[in-house]
């Protein structure tokens, strides 16, 4: 019995985790901070969106220590804290591209899929 209760525990824990990723901004967080730490205005900028918005997303996120954050003076420093997370999300990424190819070839379409930016082109351009 407690076999089972150590696994629903593990369960739960494992997907809060995936809730946490669910919201695109923090993916789009995650992988700007793929390159080294930056602070929310340097995300702001990267990432065209307001900076409550990404504060908001940082906060949960560094909650969660998935991300760390160092201060120097007034300006905070984010940056991934949980490794892992990072595989996590290039697995989810390249298997989105994966079925994104597969789609696109039953539609005649071709695919230049990186985890940077999957584009999809249609025959003659």
């Amino acid at each position: 019995m407690s076999d089972c209760i150590v696994s629903m525990e593990f369960i739960d824990v494992a997907s809060h985790r995936f809730r946490l990723l669910a919201a695109p901004m923090r993916l789009r967080i995650l992988r700007s901070l793929k390159g080294g730490e930056k602070t929310v205005g340097q995300m702001a900028a990267a990432l065209n969106a307001k900076q409550p918005n990404i504060s908001k997303h940082l906060k949960v996120l560094t909650d969660a220590a998935i991300l760390g954050k160092r201060s120097e003076g007034s300006i905070v420093h984010y940056s991934i804290a949980d490794a892992g997370i990072l595989s996590l999300v290039d697995s989810v990424f390249d298997f989105s591209i994966r079925r994104l190819k597969v789609k696109a070839e039953k539609l005649g379409l071709r695919v230049a899929a990186s985890r940077r930016e999957p584009q999809v082109n249609r025959p003659g351009t």
